[in-house]
C-alpha cells in the first residue's frame, strides 16, 4: 500500500513525518498520542476518568497534533530540503491524517474478545496483509457484465418499470391512490412480494418503481446463473458455488438500485464477507468498507457516471458520491498489484 497516503498503520504514518516533517518533537508528540489511543479504541494510560472523558481527551491532542503538522507543511513547502513528490503530497498528507483520525471508533473501549484482530493474525502468519487477503479471494463483475446490468436498469428507469429490491419492514415505500402518495407498511416479505408483483409500488428516496426480491438475494444468484459461469443459487443441482456470499459492496440493499446494479456486488468468501456488513467500531472495518468502494468506483467509474447522469436528468438527484482521492489512490494501487479476480462471464 502506498505509505503516503494509507494512514490506517501508525507506523507508516510516522514514516510520513520523517519524510515531510524532519522533526524529532513532533514524532515524539505522535508516539505519545498513540500510546493514548491505538487503532482499536484502547486509551492506555488516561486513568481516573470517565469513558467519555478519556475520548474527549484523546480528541483533543489529535487535534493539537492535527494543527502541529499543518505547520510543518507550510513551514517547510518552500524548503530546498523538501522534494517535489513531497510538495505535492501536501493536501494529501492532511486529508490522510483527518482519514486516520476518522477510523478511530466511536468509543474509547477496547474489545477483550475481538474476532478481526483474531482473523488478522492468521493472515499475516502467510505474509499478507487482511486486506490484501480480502480483496485478492473476492470476485468482483466483469466491467462488461456490470456495463449490461446498468444500460437494463436506466432502460426500466426511462419506462417506469419496477426493479428488484431487498425486503424492509420500514415506512419507505408508497402508492399513488387518487393522484395521491400515500405510504405503505409491508407486513413481511411474502406480503412485500405479492403486493409489488401486483400492484405499482415506489421507493420513498429516489420513486423508483419496485418489486420486493423473494428471499432477499434470489434476483441477483438467479442474474449471475443466467449471465456468468458462477451459479450460487441454494437448492439447485447445477450449483458450482460454495462458500461465497454475495455483499452489497454500498450496503443500502432496500434501495433498489443499490440491490440491483452489478457496481455493487461482490462475491466474498463467508469467512470475509461480514466484514463489509459489520458496522464501524473497528479502524480496519471501517478501511475495509471505504476500499472496497474505492475499488468498485474505480472499476465501474463509467457505468456509475451513466447511472448518475440518468438519475440527474429525471430529476432524481445521484446515486453514488466519488470516493475521497486517497481512498481511490489506495484502490489503484491494489488494482496494479493485480489482485482483483473476476466473475467469469459465460
Amino acid at each position: 500500500m502506498a505509505k503516503k497516503t494509507n494512514f490506517y498503520k501508525k507506523e507508516e504514518f510516522i514514516i510520513w513525518l520523517k519524510d515531510i516533517g524532519k522533526s524529532d518533537s513532533t514524532i515524539e508528540n505522535y508516539k505519545s498520542y498513540v500510546n493514548k489511543i491505538d487503532n482499536n479504541g484502547e486509551l492506555c494510560d488516561i486513568s481516573g476518568r470517565s469513558e467519555k472523558d478519556k475520548l474527549t481527551k484523546a480528541k483533543n491532542i489529535s487535534k493539537r497534533l492535527l494543527s502541529d503538522f499543518e505547520k510543518i507543511i507550510e513551514n517547510n513547502k518552500t524548503s530546498n530540503e523538501l522534494n517535489q513528490d513531497t510538495l505535492r503530497s501536501k493536501k494529501t498528507g492532511i486529508q490522510a491524517y483527518k482519514r486516520f483520525l476518522s477510523y478511530l471508533p466511536n468509543n474509547p473501549l477496547s474489545f477483550e474478545f475481538d474476532g478481526i484482530s483474531k482473523l488478522t493474525k492468521l493472515v499475516e502468519n502467510v505474509d499478507t496483509s487482511l486486506i490484501l487477503h480480502m480483496v485478492s479471494n473476492t470476485l468482483f463483475p466483469s466491467e462488461k457484465l456490470v456495463k449490461k446490468r446498468t444500460n437494463e436498469i436506466i432502460t426500466s428507469l426511462r419506462n417506469n418499470d419496477k426493479i428488484h429490491a431487498r425486503f424492509s419492514s420500514g415506512n419507505v415505500y408508497y402508492q399513488v391512490i387518487n393522484n395521491k402518495k400515500t405510504d405503505t407498511k409491508f407486513k413481511n416479505r411474502k406480503q412485500a412480494k405479492e403486493l409489488t408483483e401486483k400492484g405499482d409500488f415506489f421507493y420513498k428516496d429516489n420513486q423508483v418503481k419496485v418489486i420486493i426480491d423473494s428471499n432477499g438475494n434470489y434476483k441477483i444468484c438467479e442474474y449471475l446463473k443466467d449471465n456468468t459461469k458462477i451459479n450460487i443459487t441454494s437448492g439447485d443441482s447445477k450449483r458450482n458455488c460454495y462458500g461465497y456470499m454475495i455483499s452489497h459492496i454500498w450496503s443500502n440493499a432496500i434501495n433498489p438500485l443499490f440491490f440491483s446494479s452489478f457496481w455493487n456486488i461482490a462475491l466474498m468468501p463467508q469467512y470475509l464477507s461480514f466484514i463489509l456488513d459489520k458496522g464501524k467500531e473497528l479502524a480496519s472495518i471501517k478501511y475495509a468498507q471505504e476500499l472496497y468502494k474505492g475499488i468498485a468506483y474505480t472499476l465501474y467509474e463509467s457505468s456509475i457516471l451513466q447511472m448518475n447522469d440518468i438519475l440527474q436528468k429525471l430529476g432524481r438527484g445521484i446515486i453514488i458520491e466519488k470516493p475521497d482521492e486517497d481512498i481511490l489512490s489506495d484502490a489503484t494501487e491494489i488494482i496494479k498489484k493485480n489482485c482483483i479476480n473476476y466473475i467469469p462471464d459465460k
